[in-house]
């Protein structure tokens, strides 16, 4: 990481990092894409994501996070399993995971769309976008 670091600071370039590790994605990106399942559900400016997510499985995923877990103590998941990737639901690929879900996530396809987040870490020329039929109704 250092040496990618590195080499973007130095040549003024842009990385793309896949990955699963969040806290890699909030010590080295500015920006994030959240993808389930194929899908990208939520992006934004990384603090802004982190602080205010706006799709739910970006809150299980921030939820599962051990900040001040206890040893020993049952970790926090998000419940089910992902679907198989040649079996996707129509409708929201999340669904069958969701806490949220209605008959309208069953039946149609969010669109990633801009979303009004609770507050910002910055003014910004990076949207906020969600894929969900219910953001504005997630709590955190």
């Amino acid at each position: 990481m250092a040496l990618l670091k590195s080499l973007r600071e130095e040549s003024d370039m842009a990385v793309v990092l896949i990955t699963h590790d969040l806290a890699v994605v909030a010590e080295e990106a500015d920006t994030v894409a959240i993808m389930y399942a194929g899908n990208v559900v939520e992006t934004g400016r990384v603090a802004d994501v982190f602080a205010d997510p706006r799709h739910p499985y970006t809150k299980g995923l921030l939820d599962s996070v051990p900040v001040n877990a206890e040893r020993g103590a049952d970790l926090q998941s998000i419940p089910g399993s992902p679907p198989e990737l040649h079996k996707i639901p129509s409708g929201c690929v999340y669904q069958d995971r969701c806490p949220l879900v209605q008959d309208i996530c069953r039946a149609e396809r969010p669109r990633l769309l801009p979303v009004t987040p609770k507050h910002s870490t910055a003014s910004s020329d990076i949207p906020r976008a969600a894929a969900c039929h219910f953001s504005k109704e997630l709590d955190q």
